[in-house]
């Protein structure tokens, strides 16, 4: 029963993936061929998101999203957890997005069961509720985003899409023309600032 999976950046050269299961979190360290369980300090099975940084090469990040423990941080590729939750007031977290320039600028969303998006500008150690009514007693599944970071799509439960163009400050619905309202997964295309295709 696999939820997701997370590839290294550098997955061709470090072989380095991470797969969520039913029954917790696994890291394989040679191309996916054997699994692990990495739990050491990650308090629940119930893990729901997982989201490597764009540096993972440098700086071993990753982040896990649970259903009843909030957000977890790993700073050396997954062997160790720690609970990154100062300000979360939210536990129940379906989705984490990292920004593509996460080395500079430490931002990462967290998206919640019942209280929308979450912020954080120094890398998990601290959240804070986006500024959005719009957005407020929402489930979110899923957060993208383009390259830049700026143009962020959120897929809720029952409520469609919504949408921010500046880094996640204010969002609007986005759901002209959607027929489906329950969101679990989305995709950006490679090319986006081109094809604008989502």
């Amino acid at each position: 029963s696999i939820l997701a999976l997370a590839l290294s950046p550098d997955f061709a050269e470090d072989e380095t993936a991470f797969c969520l299961a039913a029954d917790g979190l696994y890291r394989s360290t040679n191309g996916a061929r054997a699994w692990r369980a990495v739990t050491r300090g990650l308090d629940t099975d119930a893990v729901q998101a997982v989201a490597i940084s764009p540096a993972f090469v440098e700086d071993g990040t990753v982040f896990v999203g649970t259903e009843d423990q909030g957000v977890f941080r790993s700073t050396d590729r997954g062997a160790s957890w720690s609970p990154a939750n100062e300000g979360l007031t939210n536990l129940s977290v379906n989705a984490i997005w990292i920004s593509p320039r996460y080395e500079s600028d430490r931002t990462l969303f967290a998206g919640t069961a019942g209280s929308g998006v979450f912020r954080s500008a120094d890398g998990g150690s601290t959240w804070t509720q986006v500024v959005a009514d719009t957005l407020d007693e929402l489930a979110v599944m899923t957060l993208v985003s383009d390259e830049s970071g700026k143009g962020l799509v959120a897929g809720l439960h029952q409520s469609g899409l919504f949408r921010s163009a500046d880094g996640g400050q204010t969002w609007e619905p986005a759901n002209e023309g959607l027929a489906a309202r329950s969101m679990s997964s989305l995709l950006v295309s490679p090319a986006f600032h081109e094809d604008r295709t989502l």
